[in-house]
């Protein structure tokens, strides 16, 4: 295909898109070590152009152009944050731009300054607040506050919050505040005009049908997420299609291309056409708030508009990796945005395909062998736009889905149909009323087929395997050799590629299904919660003892997801607390359980508890089960059994239960529960084997270690420290009775 050749200007921004945004977060001395290089080539072009054949003009504007990219990297990552203010209390003066609690009781303020300790520092800071103490702020207050300034860090793989906030604007956030003073209140400010327009639009779309469509339907249209409820989030995800849901380029090309057809049939002159087609994109753009992903796309169509009404022609290639660079030189925080990039690879792949569909030998068929011709090069476009961000999608995500190219190509067609339709419903329901009752039908049929399609454990595949890893780099070199090289066995690297994409995907749901299928017993303490996994034979069982709350549900999501898991067969509750609904609702908004199993409720607290888990489920399509303590849950090979827990306590959950396998069996105690319950005589009545002393309940300290001695006892487990007496640490010493303390994830196994 040999595209960059063809087009040195393509290859010029690729070039500097690739120093700029590589060389962002690089140490500084390899960035100017890398720009001088490029200059030093830049000038030797000059003496050794003989050696060039033709191509020093584009060779030196790539050099200078690398050069430029990396100074501009190395300028803006310099003034992201003040390295002299971080990890140290600055006192700020700004502006209330937005109010939103936080997972955990806090409220987070996003403050527009212009002074940090009596200096001039424009900034854009996420600063969360006590709101007993320091609440009472609303957007467009001014206001003083003094807390700790800190860069944003990302503590492990499944969330990048650095490139999250940063991608918003975000120059750092404050913490630990202790002045908070509103300065200028203006609690009753007048929203802004787009967002009373996106207000009327959510609203009428609701009216027209219900909560639950018409914030699909908003989602769709206007990118206003705030009436999705997160199991359709993470059913979407799942499957690989969550870009549907994600304002993205490809909602705006829908509704540009139907402008177009709509005016064409009135024979209205081309260039019109495409003048009102841009002035559409331009106020689509600014209606949903400019997210990058519809900047990029508003813009590549507005350059492709521009270049055919004033030369009749327009490139693509170029265009796009030129819509980009403009993104960027507005708005340089983009450079973090996955959305802009992810897109940017999937049109890139959509352009690979229309270039092979041209070099196709055009044949007379019939209509069923162009009907499955069609559905194939449906299919192909699919692989080609999802295989051209595979590898950035290696890159950022541990998992994918095996099934993203088929599901995209299913759900296109009737997620377009609604983005019409809810046009339909704002235009046509002031003379309709009933219009929109159809569209209620229809969405809540594509969700249960979503719905279905996520329960499909095979579905997701992990890529942090080293086979998967080598296979995904040996497709990205095939794939974009087919831009870059001129191939003469073209056909033949197309199918090389495919085959890669798809061997890729086989090898990985095989080595993610073998780690499902992998009989084993894992404690995995963290700290928020302890928390056991049990695989038998392709059944996942999550034990959650440990307080409930969102930090906990969080924490366990990623852990769960960490072992290369994402949708668990059963979890068990081994009690009540009063954030146990909410810790619910989080946890099952990031990990699919078809059941919950929870203790029967013994309190007139717990059952009011029982009754909100219970409307909670109702969301996630996870069946509820209450179980009657000591008489025992089967999971497989495993036999759960309640030993003793404390009732409702607000958020203590001390309890005793015990795990058994065949002639093997382990008693956990949390820690609360060594103090607080009778443990030492529970353990000894049912002659436990093994011992896991929790980290979670009431509280550690040295005062609670106890004796405890029993010849049956063969092994000791901890995820804290030892809370067992100098006396029973000398006996089992001297027993030789192996004490263990678990620290990280911790895998047993269980004849």
């Amino acid at each position: 295909m040999n595209v960059f050749r063809k087009r040195p200007l393509s290859l010029i921004l690729c070039i500097m898109l690739g120093g700029f945004s590589l060389f962002i977060d690089a140490d500084i001395v390899v960035s100017l070590s890398v720009a001088g290089l490029s200059a030093l080539v830049f000038v030797l072009s000059f003496v050794f152009k003989d050696l060039l054949r033709g191509r020093e003009v584009i060779t030196r504007f790539a050099c200078l152009g690398l050069a430029v990219s990396i100074l501009l990297a190395v300028w803006f990552s310099a003034t992201l944050n003040n390295d002299d203010w971080i990890g140290k209390r600055a006192s700020i003066t700004g502006e209330v731009k937005d109010v939103k609690p936080t997972a955990s009781y806090a409220t987070a303020l996003t403050v527009q300054t212009d002074t940090i300790n009596g200096t001039r520092y424009s900034a854009k800071l996420l600063v969360t607040i006590d709101p007993s103490e320091h609440g009472g702020a609303f957007v467009g207050d001014k206001v003083f506050l003094s807390g700790i300034y800190s860069a944003f860090e990302s503590d492990d793989d499944s969330f990048d919050a650095r490139s999250y906030y940063i991608a918003r604007g975000y120059n750092g956030r404050i913490t630990s505040v202790e002045e908070f003073l509103i300065t200028d209140g203006n609690p009753v400010a007048e929203p802004d005009v787009l967002t009373v327009i996106q207000s009327n639009i959510t609203s009428t779309l609701m009216l027209a049908t219900n909560k639950h469509t018409g914030g699909f339907l908003a989602a769709l249209i206007m990118g206003d997420k705030d009436y999705l409820d997160p199991n359709t989030t993470l059913n979407y995800a799942l499957i690989g299609i969550s870009h549907i849901l994600a304002l993205s380029g490809m909602h705006l090309v829908i509704l540009s291309e139907a402008i177009r057809y709509v005016l064409s049939r009135f024979k209205i002159n081309k260039k019109i056409i495409l003048l009102v087609s841009t002035l559409f994109c331009l106020l689509y753009m600014a209606v949903t708030g400019f997210p990058a992903s519809v900047v990029r796309s508003a813009v590549m169509l507005t350059i492709t508009n521009g270049m055919f009404l004033l030369t009749g022609v327009h490139d693509s290639y170029t265009t796009l990796p030129l819509s980009v660079v403009i993104i960027l030189i507005f708005q340089p925080h983009a450079v973090f945005d996955i959305s802009l990039w992810l897109s940017a690879f999937a049109t890139l792949g959509v352009l690979v395909f229309a270039e092979i569909d041209k070099k196709q030998e055009k044949k007379e068929r019939g209509i069923i062998a162009s009907l499955l011709f069609a559905v194939w090069q449906s299919i192909f476009a699919t692989i080609l736009a999802v295989g051209a961000s595979y590898i950035l999608m290696l890159w950022l995500f541990d998992t994918t889905s095996l099934i993203a190219p088929i599901t995209t190509l299913i759900f296109s067609v009737p997620i377009n149909f609604l983005i019409f339709a809810g046009i339909g419903i704002l235009i046509l329901h002031p003379i309709i009323p009933t219009i929109g009752l159809p569209i209620i039908w229809l969405t809540d049929t594509i969700n249960e087929v979503v719905e279905i399609m996520a329960s499909w454990q095979w579905a997701i595949i992990s890529l942090d395997f080293i086979a998967v890893q080598v296979i995904v780099v040996i497709f990205a070199v095939f794939f974009y050799s087919i831009l870059i090289l001129k191939i003469d066995r073209f056909k033949t690297a197309v199918a090389i590629s495919v085959c890669l994409f798809l061997s890729s995907s086989v090898v990985g749901v095989i080595l993610t299904q073998s780690v499902r299928y992998s009989d084993s017993f894992m404690l995995l303490p963290n700290s928020s919660t302890d928390m056991m996994i049990l695989k038998d034979g392709g059944n996942v069982t999550v034990i959650a003892p440990g307080a409930h709350n969102d930090d906990a549900a969080y924490e366990n999501a990623d852990t769960i997801i960490g072992e290369r898991i994402t949708c668990v067969d059963n979890i068990v509750l081994t009690g009540y607390s009063f954030s146990t609904v909410e810790y619910l609702g989080t946890l099952l908004g990031e990990i699919k359980a078809d059941t919950l199993y929870v203790p029967e409720p013994h309190s007139t607290e717990e059952l009011g508890i029982a009754e909100g888990i219970a409307d909670t489920l109702m969301t996630y399509g996870t069946d509820l089960f209450f179980y009657e303590e000591k008489l025992g849950l089967s999971f497989g090979e495993y036999t759960y059994r309640m030993v003793d827990r404390n009732v409702y306590r607000d958020e203590y959950t001390d309890c005793v239960f015990m795990l058994s396998s065949g002639d093997e069996s382990y008693t956990y105690l949390s820690c609360g529960a060594t103090e607080k319950l009778a443990a030492t005589s529970k353990i000894l009545a049912y002659s436990s084997e093994r011992i896991i002393f929790g980290s979670h309940g009431s509280g550690y300290s040295s005062s609670h270690r106890f004796s405890l001695v029993s010849d049956s006892i063969c092994e000791i487990y901890s995820f804290a420290d030892i809370p067992l007496s100098d006396t029973s640490v000398a006996y089992y010493e001297g027993k030789e009775v192996p004490i263990t303390r678990i620290s990280t994830p911790y895998e047993l196994y269980v004849k």
